[in-house]
């Protein structure tokens, strides 16, 4: 796959035995024109590598606020001098993508059907008797059903709220069977005594790690131009109009809210260099001002450790007077 032909205009990317191209243009007339030219090119380099294509499996889509014709009545794209068949919506990597408007509604959809399929996994093994331990049914919400609910949601967080909302309940409903709490209980409750925040915040969270990342990798990351240094994405005013802000003003709009700098260089940052499973020698300090005699309470030990602390350092590592 390292020789396959790139083409100006057209952005070819491909995963695996997976390639897409994708051209963005004025005319749909246009983009059909480059993109078959493209599809001809790839021939020939499949012919050459004794390769061929699956024109079942291909399919063509088109993404656009403007009105377009019914798709019957587009010239179809050809590979192997078979028709393309243009679509509405089309599974790929794991993401249902809908057209034309790429809205995620069918996406998200399919994420709530199997999100409630998922939790009869939880509820099976849930018990106020008998069963696995809410930490075990917590870990299995956020390594099962979670991961599941939020793959990919980089790209898709600018869908509605409304939408969202729809993974939110499948969350509500995983506390509820992990905590063994009733239905009256409040949200936000659950959530504390979990420690779980809520699916939108972990979404916003997720964006910024991705964010981050692409920075991370600018020279190697084939995101770095088409998300961070575009022009287009820049010097545009974006506004909560007909058009929905990229994952990159998405981000920074979050770093605004939670006062973060956007603009730190990730390099520069300090790591430690050694690994947490080979700590380095620590200088522990466990005798007392006076050693514990039998006869001492709880309330004597604690105010003893207190006051050992309070002479020997002068910031205390945090208010440990609290139970």
């Amino acid at each position: 796959m390292s020789d396959i032909p790139h083409f100006d205009k057209v952005k070819i990317y491909e995963y695996a035995d997976d390639v897409s191209i994708i051209i963005t243009a004025d005319s749909i007339a246009e983009a059909k024109r480059l993109i078959q030219i493209a599809i001809d090119r790839l021939e020939q380099w499949a012919i050459k590598w004794k390769l061929t294509f699956n024109p079942e499996k291909t399919k063509a889509m088109i993404f656009t606020k403007k009105r377009i014709p019914k798709l019957k009545d587009i010239a179809q794209l050809r590979i192997h001098n078979l028709e393309i068949n243009c679509v509405k919506t089309f599974k790929y990597l794991g993401l249902t993508l809908d057209a034309p408007t790429l809205t995620s509604k069918v996406h998200i959809e399919d994420l709530c059907r199997e999100g409630l399929q998922r939790l009869n996994v939880l509820r099976a093994i849930a018990g106020s008797s008998w069963g696995a331990s809410r930490e075990i049914l917590l870990r299995l919400y956020t390594q099962y059903i979670r991961s599941k609910l939020t793959y990919g949601i980089s790209a898709l967080s600018s869908a509605s709220k409304t939408r969202m909302q729809c993974l939110e309940r499948i969350q509500n409903a995983a506390l509820r069977i992990s905590l063994g709490a009733r239905k009256t209980s409040p949200i936000k409750a659950l959530q504390v005594e979990a420690n779980i925040p809520p699916l939108i915040e972990y979404v916003k969270e997720l964006s910024c790690r991705y964010y981050f990342r692409i920075k991370e990798q600018e020279d190697t990351h084939p995101m770095m131009h088409s998300l961070i240094n575009d022009p287009k994405i820049n010097n545009r005013i974006w506004t909560h109009g007909i058009f929905k802000k990229p994952l990159v003003k998405r981000a920074e709009e979050i770093f605004r809210w939670w006062a973060l700098d956007a603009t730190i260089n990730i390099k520069s940052l300090k790591f430690f260099t050694q690994p947490p499973w080979n700590p380095s020698n620590l200088n522990l300090q466990t005798e007392l001002l006076q050693p514990i005699q039998k006869g001492m309470c709880l309330e004597e030990i604690k105010n003893l450790t207190l006051e050992t602390i309070q002479i020997r350092y002068s910031t205390p590592p945090g208010d440990i007077s609290k139970p």
